[in-house]
């Protein structure tokens, strides 16, 4: 070995891309996933993750929904993704909910501070991004007090180029100034974006829609990046909606900033989820897999 190689610069080891867990987002899970037929069906699936949709994030929940979902996971035995009420709730209250999942052995794989807090419908409350960076940081702060390992994601909103043209009534310059604002900040752990196409508008096709998805994850790095609503809205054919599930997981999959990936939806009793769940006096509760739900099962 000559001299000079003891002084050669060494390469530094590379990093192992993290590895993304991707599941399913469960709105009114409390609901959907209570019956034990709609749990088997959820397990089958064998998702890597759930979040709990709109049940602890857009109102006051009492214990007793979180209770029941914390069951839940329990029974199907993966980690959660809670979107924290920003809303109604105190900062301490958000907390109290993330803390029962973690006393009964949930692991909650992060907190979303708050669920699409840029929608008209939280204007009275939230009446700025400014106004929501605020409300978000003083519930992170809260979260870090208590448990100081917790990844916390903020909320962004949807691009120009991946939003369809109704965009839930929100001007598209009030988007655009929202993540002007809300990416500016370094102190997240992560942003949280949901992705929808709409086939009965007239928005983006389903490829460039991911095409769009692909070339925004990619503008956010080296942020890391949870897609925790993925999905169609409205109807279209169960093929259709299964190609989407597919090349949309692969997008996030090849990005490596995408660290937690939720489809959209799990359980309901439409046709856009995997597992339809129905009741009626004489036959009781019902769950069954619709066709999309089928497909995601055939080998």
């Amino acid at each position: 070995m000559s001299i000079f190689s003891l002084f050669r610069r060494k390469p530094k080891p590379t990093q192992p891309k993290p590895q993304m867990i991707a599941g399913w987002n469960a709105p009114r899970a409390d609901q959907f996933l209570a019956h034990y037929e709609a749990r088997a069906l959820t397990k089958a699936l064998v998702p890597g993750l759930l979040r709990w949709g709109g049940t602890v994030s857009q109102h006051k929940a009492d214990m007793g929904e979180v209770n029941a979902l914390v069951a839940i996971a329990n029974d199907i035995g993966v980690p959660v993704v809670v979107p924290a009420d920003i809303y109604d709730s105190t900062p301490q209250e958000a907390v109290e909910r993330i803390q029962a999942h973690l006393n009964a052995g949930v692991k909650v794989a992060g907190v979303e501070l708050g669920n699409e807090t840029y929608l008209q419908q939280y204007r009275d409350r939230i009446a700025s991004p400014e106004e929501y960076m605020v409300k978000a940081r003083a519930l992170r702060d809260a979260i870090r007090t208590v448990l100081p390992n917790m990844p916390c994601g903020i909320v962004m909103a949807p691009t120009a180029s991946m939003r369809d043209p109704d965009s839930a009534g929100v001007h598209p310059r009030y988007l655009t100034r929202w993540n002007e604002v809300v990416l500016r900040e370094t102190w997240p752990d992560a942003v949280v974006l949901h992705c929808y196409v709409n086939p009965q508008r007239t928005g983006p096709s389903y490829v460039d829609h991911a095409n769009a998805v692909a070339t925004v994850l990619k503008s956010l790095e080296p942020r890391r990046v949870w897609l925790t609503e993925v999905g169609v809205q409205g109807e279209c054919p169960p093929d259709i909606r299964h190609a989407h599930y597919y090349h949309m997981l692969q997008v996030a999959a090849n990005a490596g900033n995408v660290d937690l990936y939720c489809w959209h939806s799990l359980a309901g009793q439409g046709t856009n989820a995997a597992i339809r769940v129905t009741s009626d006096r004489r036959s009781g509760v019902k769950a069954e897999y619709t066709e999309f739900g089928n497909l995601l099962t055939k080998p």
